[in-house]
């Protein structure tokens, strides 16, 4: 049993359990019944408490060619395959990432590390180009050999760490620079003060 409600279904399957079992056989003595009730209450706390009901058991095989975009930066030769990959040029991959890879995202306290944080930006740029079906968090964690709960976490922290740039890179214009943009606006549009400031 899994997916939404399920707990909750649970609990209320065992509770009927427990009505129909104590209506049609009462128990001898009392403490029999304040046995019965404290091993129902263990066993109603440990369903409340369990998040997965089904092991996890079943191991999802995974391969994934991710890999293969740092084979095609060592010759410039393969750098159209980068770039079709992850949309974006190596010298550009490498800038942007030595800009977010001290972020504090990337660093737990776990004791399971995070992948390394080129891999994670790859899988993020990775499914940011691709759209339709090809941009669906199953496929991409297929080609990345990742899980897709990997691909959520992995977009996640590069997002928050690209989004911590944007004071330094990215400023208002100024008064005069507003100016500017309307005025060519303007003359690209043919709209002359109509949508001003509005």
């Amino acid at each position: 049993m899994s997916g939404p409600g399920s707990q909750d279904k649970l609990l209320e399957s065992y509770i009927l359990n427990m009505i129909s079992r104590n209506s049609f056989t009462p128990y001898q003595s009392l403490e029999a019944a304040c046995l019965q009730f404290n091993l129902d209450a263990a066993a109603m706390a440990a369903l409340s408490e369990t998040h997965y009901f089904n092991g996890c058991d079943h191991h999802v095989p995974k391969s994934g060619n991710i890999h293969l975009a740092w084979e095609y930066t060592q010759d410039p030769r393969d750098y159209s395959r980068f770039l079709n990959m992850l949309r974006i040029p190596p010298l550009s991959f490498n800038v942007l990432l030595e800009l977010i890879k001290n972020h504090p995202v990337f660093y737990n306290q776990s004791q399971s590390a995070q992948a390394p944080v080129e891999t994670q930006l790859a899988v993020t740029l990775y499914q940011m180009g691709r759209y339709g079906n090809g941009a669906s968090v199953q496929e991409v964690a297929r080609v990345a050999g990742i899980s897709e709960g990997s691909v959520d976490n992995y977009t996640d922290r590069c997002l928050t760490a690209i989004e911590s740039l944007h004071d330094i890179y990215i400023r208002p214009l100024t008064a005069g620079e507003k100016e500017v943009e309307k005025m060519w606006l303007e003359n690209q549009l043919g709209f002359r003060g109509l949508w001003r400031d509005g």
